[in-house]
Parts: structure tokens; sequence; C-alpha cells
């Protein structure tokens, strides 16, 4: 039986998507973007759409939200 996939976040532009998607799978948490093609075709209908979804199983919601929620030190400074 597969697990369910649930969005975890929303973007208007598929790159912001794919980015967190690489943070994601980086950790071993298996990432998918879902809407990207009619947004690549019409980025000003993305809106309309709801824009481009970043989904992940149901099992792995609470783990992805946690790489997302820490965010990375740009110097050690910080």
């Amino acid at each position: 039986m597969q697990d369910e996939l649930v969005t975890l976040l929303k973007y208007l532009m598929p790159m912001e998507a794919h980015i967190l998607k690489g943070r994601l799978e980086s950790e071993g948490v298996p990432a998918y973007v879902i809407g990207e093609n009619f947004s690549n075709i019409y980025p000003f209908a993305a809106q309309l759409t709801g824009g481009v979804e970043l989904k992940v199983a149901a099992t792995h919601l609470e783990r992805a939200q946690e790489i997302l929620a820490d965010k990375p030190r740009l110097s050690e400074e910080e």
C-alpha cells in the first residue's frame, strides 16, 4: 500500500519548490513537485490554480517540517 502524498508548501515559481525538494531529499525525505508544467506554460495563471505544490508522504510530513524549519546558517557568527 502506498502512503498518501500531502502538500507541505505551495509556491508560484517551480524553482522555489525544487530548491526545497533538493534539501529534503539530501536529508533522506522523498519529495515531489506537482503542477509545475502548467506554471511553466502559463506563469501568470499559476495564482489561479494555487501554484506549484511541494508534496511528501504523510509518514514523512513531520520530519520534512523539521528540516525546513531549521534554517541554514550563512556564517559562523549567526
